[in-house]
């Protein structure tokens, strides 16, 4: 079964990211019910009072809530110049007018590959999710979609792909997070918070080495707690502050260095693809926004190489920072 499905036609594309809700709704009840009935069968004290309808009311409801929302709709109505939802496909949202909408784009995050509409007052925040979530780009379903779907809405959206505004590329003379260093464009760093955390892992480590009683090798607890862990948290905080990323216009390379730059790893401008905005989540709760640069392999053309070049805590920087990587590698970065 297809994750999304759609309609499309001259005025209006209907698209129905959890129809998929539906059929789970009526397996969940169909389970649930012959779960419930079982129960009440085989325990007399659930079939005193209002026990056993209350649970039967209950499994329904939620069986037909569930298949309510599947019916939800996403709609670009050509006629109001709009985008809005329905949810169950019968309550309207108020929507986004399309002179507001920035780009309509997959995004990777926690939970697989989502293709969501971002408004030019946040261009790289949650968005407004269009689809199902996807495994990744091997999913037939997610290509799919991006062919057959995604056009049709840039055109209605954005007009024909030949009468769309151009943007030109203009140098910028005035980098927030890039600084020349002997003709290079070296990424300026987060040193504070990674020097914090490397202190309060070596106190931590020093502590529960030094102080009698705070460790017990024979308790593997303590030992990951007290030993490992800040040991690990070091190793990470020091690569993080010995690694640096900077290009080399003359020379058209992108050069990663690593351990002070006893290792290093170079790539050609002509081996970027593009950068992959991560929106990062733990426990469903939003943890950062990292961007990563997808590189061709230097042997497998293949194949593609992903590097985590920044994280935000936000998303309003995340623009200014495409802007001037984009600027460096000699083209525009999208709007």
């Amino acid at each position: 079964m297809k994750k999304t499905t759609w309609q499309i036609a001259a005025d209006r594309i209907l698209l129905y990211p959890v129809r998929v809700y539906k059929p789970l709704a009526i397996g969940m009840a169909v389970l649930f019910l012959a779960l419930w009935y079982f129960m009440v069968m085989t325990a007399p004290e659930l079939q005193h009072g209002t026990t056993a309808i209350k649970g039967y009311i209950f499994i329904a409801f939620a069986s037909a809530l569930l298949y309510f929302m599947g019916g939800t709709t996403v709609v670009f109505d050509n006629t109001k110049k709009r985008m809005y939802k329905m949810i169950g496909g019968i309550i309207a949202t108020g929507g986004i007018p399309f002179d507001e909408i920035a780009a309509i784009q997959d995004v990777l995050g926690t939970h697989g590959l989502v293709f969501r509409a971002f408004k030019k007052s946040d261009r790289h925040g949650k968005g407004i999710t269009i689809s199902s979530y996807y495994g990744s780009w091997k999913s037939k379903d997610a290509n799919q979609f991006n062919e057959e779907v995604l056009p049709k809405v840039g055109e209605m959206i954005f007009g024909k792909t030949e009468e769309r505004i151009v943007n030109t590329y203009v140098p910028i003379s005035d980098f927030t997070f890039y600084e020349e260093k002997n003709n290079l464009f070296v990424m300026k760093q987060k040193r504070i918070t990674l020097v914090a955390f490397l202190l309060l892992s070596l106190v931590w480590c020093y502590y529960a080495v030094k102080k009698e009683g705070t460790i017990s090798f024979d308790n593997a607890f303590q030992y990951w707690a007290f030993l490992l862990l800040p040991f690990i948290l070091t190793l990470a905080c020091l690569m993080g502050l010995l690694t640096n990323y900077a290009f080399d216009k003359h020379n058209k390379k992108i050069i990663r260095s690593y351990i002070g730059g006893l290792y290093k790893k170079e790539s050609n401008y002509d081996d970027f693809v593009r950068f992959t905005i991560i929106r990062k989540t733990t426990n469903f709760i939003y943890s950062g926004t990292e961007v990563r640069m997808e590189l061709r392999h230097p042997t497998q053309k293949d194949k593609l190489m992903y590097v985590t070049m920044r994280r935000f805590s936000g998303t309003g920087k995340i623009q200014r920072f495409l802007e001037e990587t984009h600027n460096i590698l000699g083209n525009v970065a999208p709007q």
